[in-house]
């Protein structure tokens, strides 16, 4: 998970590929990640913490796709909603239900709110790869 003045971000990253890098580089904060042994896993978790968030705390996105031309305004959540550690809490409990193999880092600073919003704005958009990758992180 990252995390900017305004909002919470779920995502997926491959732990050798850029993405959260990509993400640091404009403003966002890495709160947590939970490292799980294949993609469906990654998405699975990924799809339940934004159902999570929209059908059970009832908490929309809290940036629009005009607030992120690049993408990802759909995995976000107000700070208003929850917080990093209650749903890093969520899908500890969550992964453990579905028998699901994992290993969590939170960041030391997981309940720090970040200063400032991320800028959301990069130059060129990257094209998305497809992850081949069997290890990866949900963030």
């Amino acid at each position: 998970m990252v995390a900017d003045f305004n909002a919470l971000k779920v995502g997926i990253a491959s732990p050798k590929g850029s993405r959260i890098t990509q993400h640091t580089s404009l403003g966002w904060r890495l709160k947590w990640r939970v490292g799980v042994p294949t993609g469906d896993d990654a998405y699975s978790l990924e799809q339940s913490v934004i159902s999570w968030w929209r059908e059970t705390l009832a908490a929309g996105p809290a940036y629009s796709k005009k607030d992120m031309p690049q993408w990802g305004s759909t995995e976000t959540v107000s700070w208003d909603a929850t917080s990093p550690t209650e749903t890093l809490d969520y899908v500890l409990q969550l992964a453990g239900s579905l028998n699901v193999e994992f290993s969590a880092t939170p960041s030391e600073d997981i309940h720090l709110r970040p200063a400032l919003p991320a800028t959301n704005r990069r130059t060129g958009r990257s094209r998305r790869g497809r992850v081949t990758s069997a290890d990866l992180t949900l963030f």
